[in-house]
């Protein structure tokens, strides 16, 4: 799902080339075909083409919230990083989060939007409170290859429930054990210099 977006440095292969447009002679890859993500191409349902420019703004929508990880074989990495080269002009854009509540949020193109987990459990009523702290997460093998056919729900939150899911059968080779389980709550205490993982 994410090769045609993502694209690895050869010296740094961690690090990935995002955008829109050809790129020529960067980090020793002669040529870069970059596409820019579109909801279009993973949301199940999409905003209607009727809908088009108003008052000169693009409406859209949130493409995937994610975490930068593979989720299989190795661990997420404790640092994010993005660095614009180029940032594209032209008008601005609206984003519809599509949840009912018809919140929007006026953006520049090419913005990436940052989620507080810890704003969003602190959100959250005691007694999902009380099960975020003991659950955890048992990721399919080779995940992001398990979703490639499925679809997103409209706010970019979770995938619809339609059986598109690749059979582990049909998967690139794959280990049990390179699998991971991750809590749904892990925090850091910095005055005690400890990372926080509740037990199930």
């Amino acid at each position: 799902m994410l090769s045609s977006f993502l694209n690895a440095i050869p010296r740094v292969p961690q690090v990935q080339v995002i955008g829109h447009g050809v790129v020529n002679d960067h980090e020793g890859i002669p040529k870069l075909e970059l596409k820019h993500g579109d909801h279009r191409s993973f949301h199940k349902t999409q905003i209607p083409p009727e809908e088009g420019v108003w008052q000169g703004k693009i409406p859209t929508r949130f493409f995937r919230w994610h975490t930068d990880a593979a989720f299989y074989r190795y661990d997420p990495p404790k640092v994010t990083t993005l660095y614009a080269i180029k940032v594209p002009k032209g008008p601005s854009q609206i984003v519809r989060y599509d949840d009912g509540t018809r919140d929007e949020l006026e953006v520049p193109l090419g913005t990436t939007a940052f989620a507080s987990g810890r704003v969003m459990f602190e959100l959250l009523p005691p007694a999902w409170k009380s099960f975020a702290v003991r659950a955890r997460a048992r990721y399919a093998p080779r995940p992001f290859e398990w979703i490639v056919n499925a679809k997103a729900r409209s706010t970019g939150l979770g995938l619809v429930s339609e059986g598109l899911e690749t059979p582990l059968c049909k998967l690139s080779e794959w280990n049990e054990e390179d699998r991971k389980t991750y809590p749904f709550v892990s925090w850091w205490r910095p005055s005690q210099n400890i990372m926080i993982q509740p037990t199930s």
